[in-house]
C-alpha cells in the first residue's frame, strides 16, 4: 500500500522510539511506502494541535502513537489519516510493519 506512514517519536542520540505522550513527543518519524524514503519532522511547539497539524500538513495517511487525545483522533480521521495506537516495547520499524495488525485508537 502506497502513501506515508508516520510515527510520533522520541529521540535518543541516533535512535527512534515511540512516544506514549501525543503533543510532547519530538517530532514525526514519517517512511513513505512507495519510495522508503524516510523524514524526520520535528515538533518544535510541543502542542498537540500543533503534532496533528504537522500530521496533516506532511501528507500522512496512517499514524502510529502510544496516545491520543480524542479530538485530535477525530480531527485526524476527519482529514482521512487512519490513527493507530502502538506499544512503546516495540522498535518503530516493527510498528511500521505490523500496521494492519495494531489497534484502531
Amino acid at each position: 500500500m502506497d502513501g506515508i506512514t508516520a510515527v510520533t517519536v522520541m529521540r535518543s542520540g541516533a535512535d527512534y522510539m515511540l512516544c506514549p505522550f501525543f503533543g510532547k513527543c519530538d517530532g514525526l518519524l514519517t517512511v513513505s511506502t512507495g519510495t522508503i524514503a524516510v523524514q524526520f519532522i520535528p515538533n518544535p511547539l510541543r502542542s498537540a494541535e500543533r503534532l496533528s497539524d504537522l500530521i496533516i500538513d506532511a501528507g500522512v495517511s496512517r499514524v502510529i502513537c502510544g496516545f491520543v487525545p480524542a479530538s485530535e483522533q477525530q480531527r485526524l480521521e476527519a482529514a482521512g489519516v487512519d490513527v493507530r495506537l502502538g506499544s512503546c516495547t516495540c522498535g518503530v520499524d516493527q510498528l511500521i510493519v505490523d500496521f494492519a495488525d495494531l489497534p484502531k485508537a
